[in-house]
Order: structure tokens, then sequence, then C-alpha cells
């Protein structure tokens, strides 16, 4: 388990980092600000929910293996609400949900879930060599 976790953090780390740079690059270019529209704020909501529900499928693995997509689709629903309710108000104090907002958010959600899903198929593959 230590090992499997210790390589999806490694890697989640590696490619929300590099996405980080280039986000913020792309936001400077384009004038926007490098870490104005809640980037920071985002990429850590992402990777601590992301490293915390990945835990979570591990421990579940040895428990209920068979249940493991739906644990995983819970996780994903409950990343999506907490969103909603911690994360969302500020930025709708602002000028409401822009394509900018948008974007700093699901760029890191969507690296986090393609991450997490490659990790599931190898761990639900193992289990099927077994």
């Amino acid at each position: 388990m230590i090992k499997k976790a210790t390589g999806f953090i490694l890697l989640l780390t590696a490619l929300l980092g590099f996405a980080f740079v280039v986000h913020t690059l792309l936001q400077h270019d384009l004038k926007i600000g490098s870490f104005e529209n809640h980037v920071i704020i985002n990429y850590c909501f992402n990777y601590i929910l992301t490293i915390g529900f990945f835990i979570t499928l591990l421990i579940f693995e040895k428990k209920k293996s068979n249940q493991l997509g739906f644990v995983f689709l819970a996780a994903s629903t409950i990343k999506l609400i907490l969103f909603l309710f911690i994360l969302y108000p500020n930025i709708k104090e602002g000028a409401g949900l822009r394509s900018v907002e948008f974007t700093s958010f699901f760029v890191p959600y969507g690296i986090s879930v393609v991450i997490e899903i490659l990790y599931m198929l190898r761990i639900l593959n193992s289990k099927d060599a077994q």
C-alpha cells in the first residue's frame, strides 16, 4: 500500500506541479495575472483531496475491492460538492464564475481524476491477474 501511495503521490505532484507552472505562465502571458483567480487554492485543494481520497481507495482495496468503482465515484462526487461549498462561494463573490476561474479549478481537477483513474485501473487489473 505504501509503495502504491508513494508512486501515486510522486506522479500527482510532478504532473500538477508542471500543470501549475504552465497554467500560471499562460495566465501571465495573457495578462490575467499569474496567481489570480484562485489558482493556488484550486491546485492545493485538488492535490490534498486527491491524495486523501486515493489513500481511502487503497484502504477500501483491501476490505471491499469489488466496490472500489463505487467508492471512486463517491469520492469524485464529494470532491465536487466540497468545491461547491468551500471554494465556489469565494469565487462567486467576485464577478461570478468566469471561464478563467472555471479553468483554474477544472485543469487540476481533470489531471487529478485522470491520474486516479489510471491508478485504479492498474490496481483493478493487478487484482484480476492474481
